[in-house]
């Protein structure tokens, strides 16, 4: 009978072995699964990883379009370049990465999972446009990242995304995000400004609490502010664009904090049951540096898109456009702004 165990439990352990992962090519592990390949994890990951866009299994080649959970957790992995096929990078794929130096995403590339580069030693990203949704945690701790876009193609920023990012010194958020999630960029000591984008109208709580901001602008939409969103370690400018003052209440803000308010809000502000305990300043229009068409504070790619499309009268012209003032919008201004980005 011992003997009759022995051997079933043989098999068993032999099948869990083999079922680790479907095919190991180059050093790289895959899961087959509907047609497509998933790279999968293996302990032995180490050193520069390039990521093939197919490989071939059954007798047939195969796509690779996916990295499976923890498929390089806590390897001695130091760069992974993805392929063009890639689309969906599931939870903690690069958790404590801690020789991780760079990771080459691909446009194409549609979900970051939760906790992916949770507690890495990743300096820099650059997250593809084509990127929708960037799950909770995604960069919670990573202590060497210095600076991240979030493309205006994501519609979802999880909770906590950039929780402890200790150097992270500026974030550009999507324009299209409507909600600014909890502790968000929480404990953040490196940040200088922030500008929430115009389409959200909530900020969640503990968003900035620890961070220690010299300014933050706060959207035209926003109407509630949650619990202990704008606690800072020091005590940053505040510059409203909602025109209404926005529900809030235990922000734990210095009596003599400045909130710069629209023109025309003053009154609003003061009377307000919360925000009138600060000192509310009324602002004229901050002035517009050249090239900035969408009024974010920087010129950038998102100017000259801007641009174009005013050019191709997909949306009305705007004064900050004609940028070579001949009253006009066209190629000449479009070819201003990218001197400007350029430097020259």
């Amino acid at each position: 009978m011992k003997k009759i165990i022995f051997a079933l439990l043989m098999v068993v352990a032999s099948w869990c072995s083999a079922s680790a992962y479907d095919l190991l090519e180059g050093g790289i592990a895959y899961d087959y699964a509907f047609g497509e390949m998933r790279v999968a994890h293996l302990d032995s990951y180490k050193g520069d990883i390039v990521i093939p866009e197919q490989v071939k299994y059954n007798g047939a080649m195969r796509s690779v379009t996916s990295i499976d959970s923890r498929t390089f957790d806590g390897t001695a992995v130091t760069s992974v370049r993805f392929p063009s096929t890639m689309r969906y990078v599931y939870d903690l794929a690069f958790n404590s990465c801690k020789q991780l130096k760079a990771v080459y995403l691909n446009e194409g590339l549609i979900l970051m999972g939760a906790n992916m580069f949770n507690d890495s030693s990743l300096p820099s990203i650059e997250i593809p446009s084509t990127v929708t949704k960037i799950r909770d945690h995604c960069f919670y701790n990573c202590d060497n990242l210095t600076s991240v876009v979030v493309p205006d193609n994501v519609i979802e920023l999880g909770m906590c995304a950039f929780m402890e990012c200790d150097k992270l010194e500026s974030v550009k958020l999507s324009e299209s995000l409507t909600e600014i999630s909890y502790c968000l960029l929480r404990d953040c000591p490196s940040l200088k400004t922030v500008v929430i984008p115009d389409n959200v109208t909530k900020i969640g709580g503990s968003c900035f609490d620890g961070s220690s901001l010299q300014e933050l602008v706060i959207g035209k939409s926003v109407n509630f502010i949650d619990d202990l969103a704008l606690r800072f370690k020091n005590q940053p400018v505040i510059r409203m664009r909602c025109t209404i003052p926005p529900t809030a209440s235990s922000q734990g803000l210095r009596t003599n904090t400045e909130i710069h308010v629209p023109k025309g809000s003053l009154a609003a502000y003061k009377a307000h049951s919360y925000w009138g305990r600060f000192i509310i300043i009324d602002d004229e229009p901050a002035p517009v540096a050249p090239g900035d068409v969408n009024g974010d504070g920087i010129v950038d790619i998102a100017d000259v898109n801007a641009v174009i499309d005013m050019i191709l009268s997909l949306q009305p012209n705007k004064p900050e456009a004609d940028v070579n003032g001949d009253g006009k919008v066209d190629v000449a201004d479009l070819n201003a702004i990218i001197n400007i980005i350029l430097g020259l």
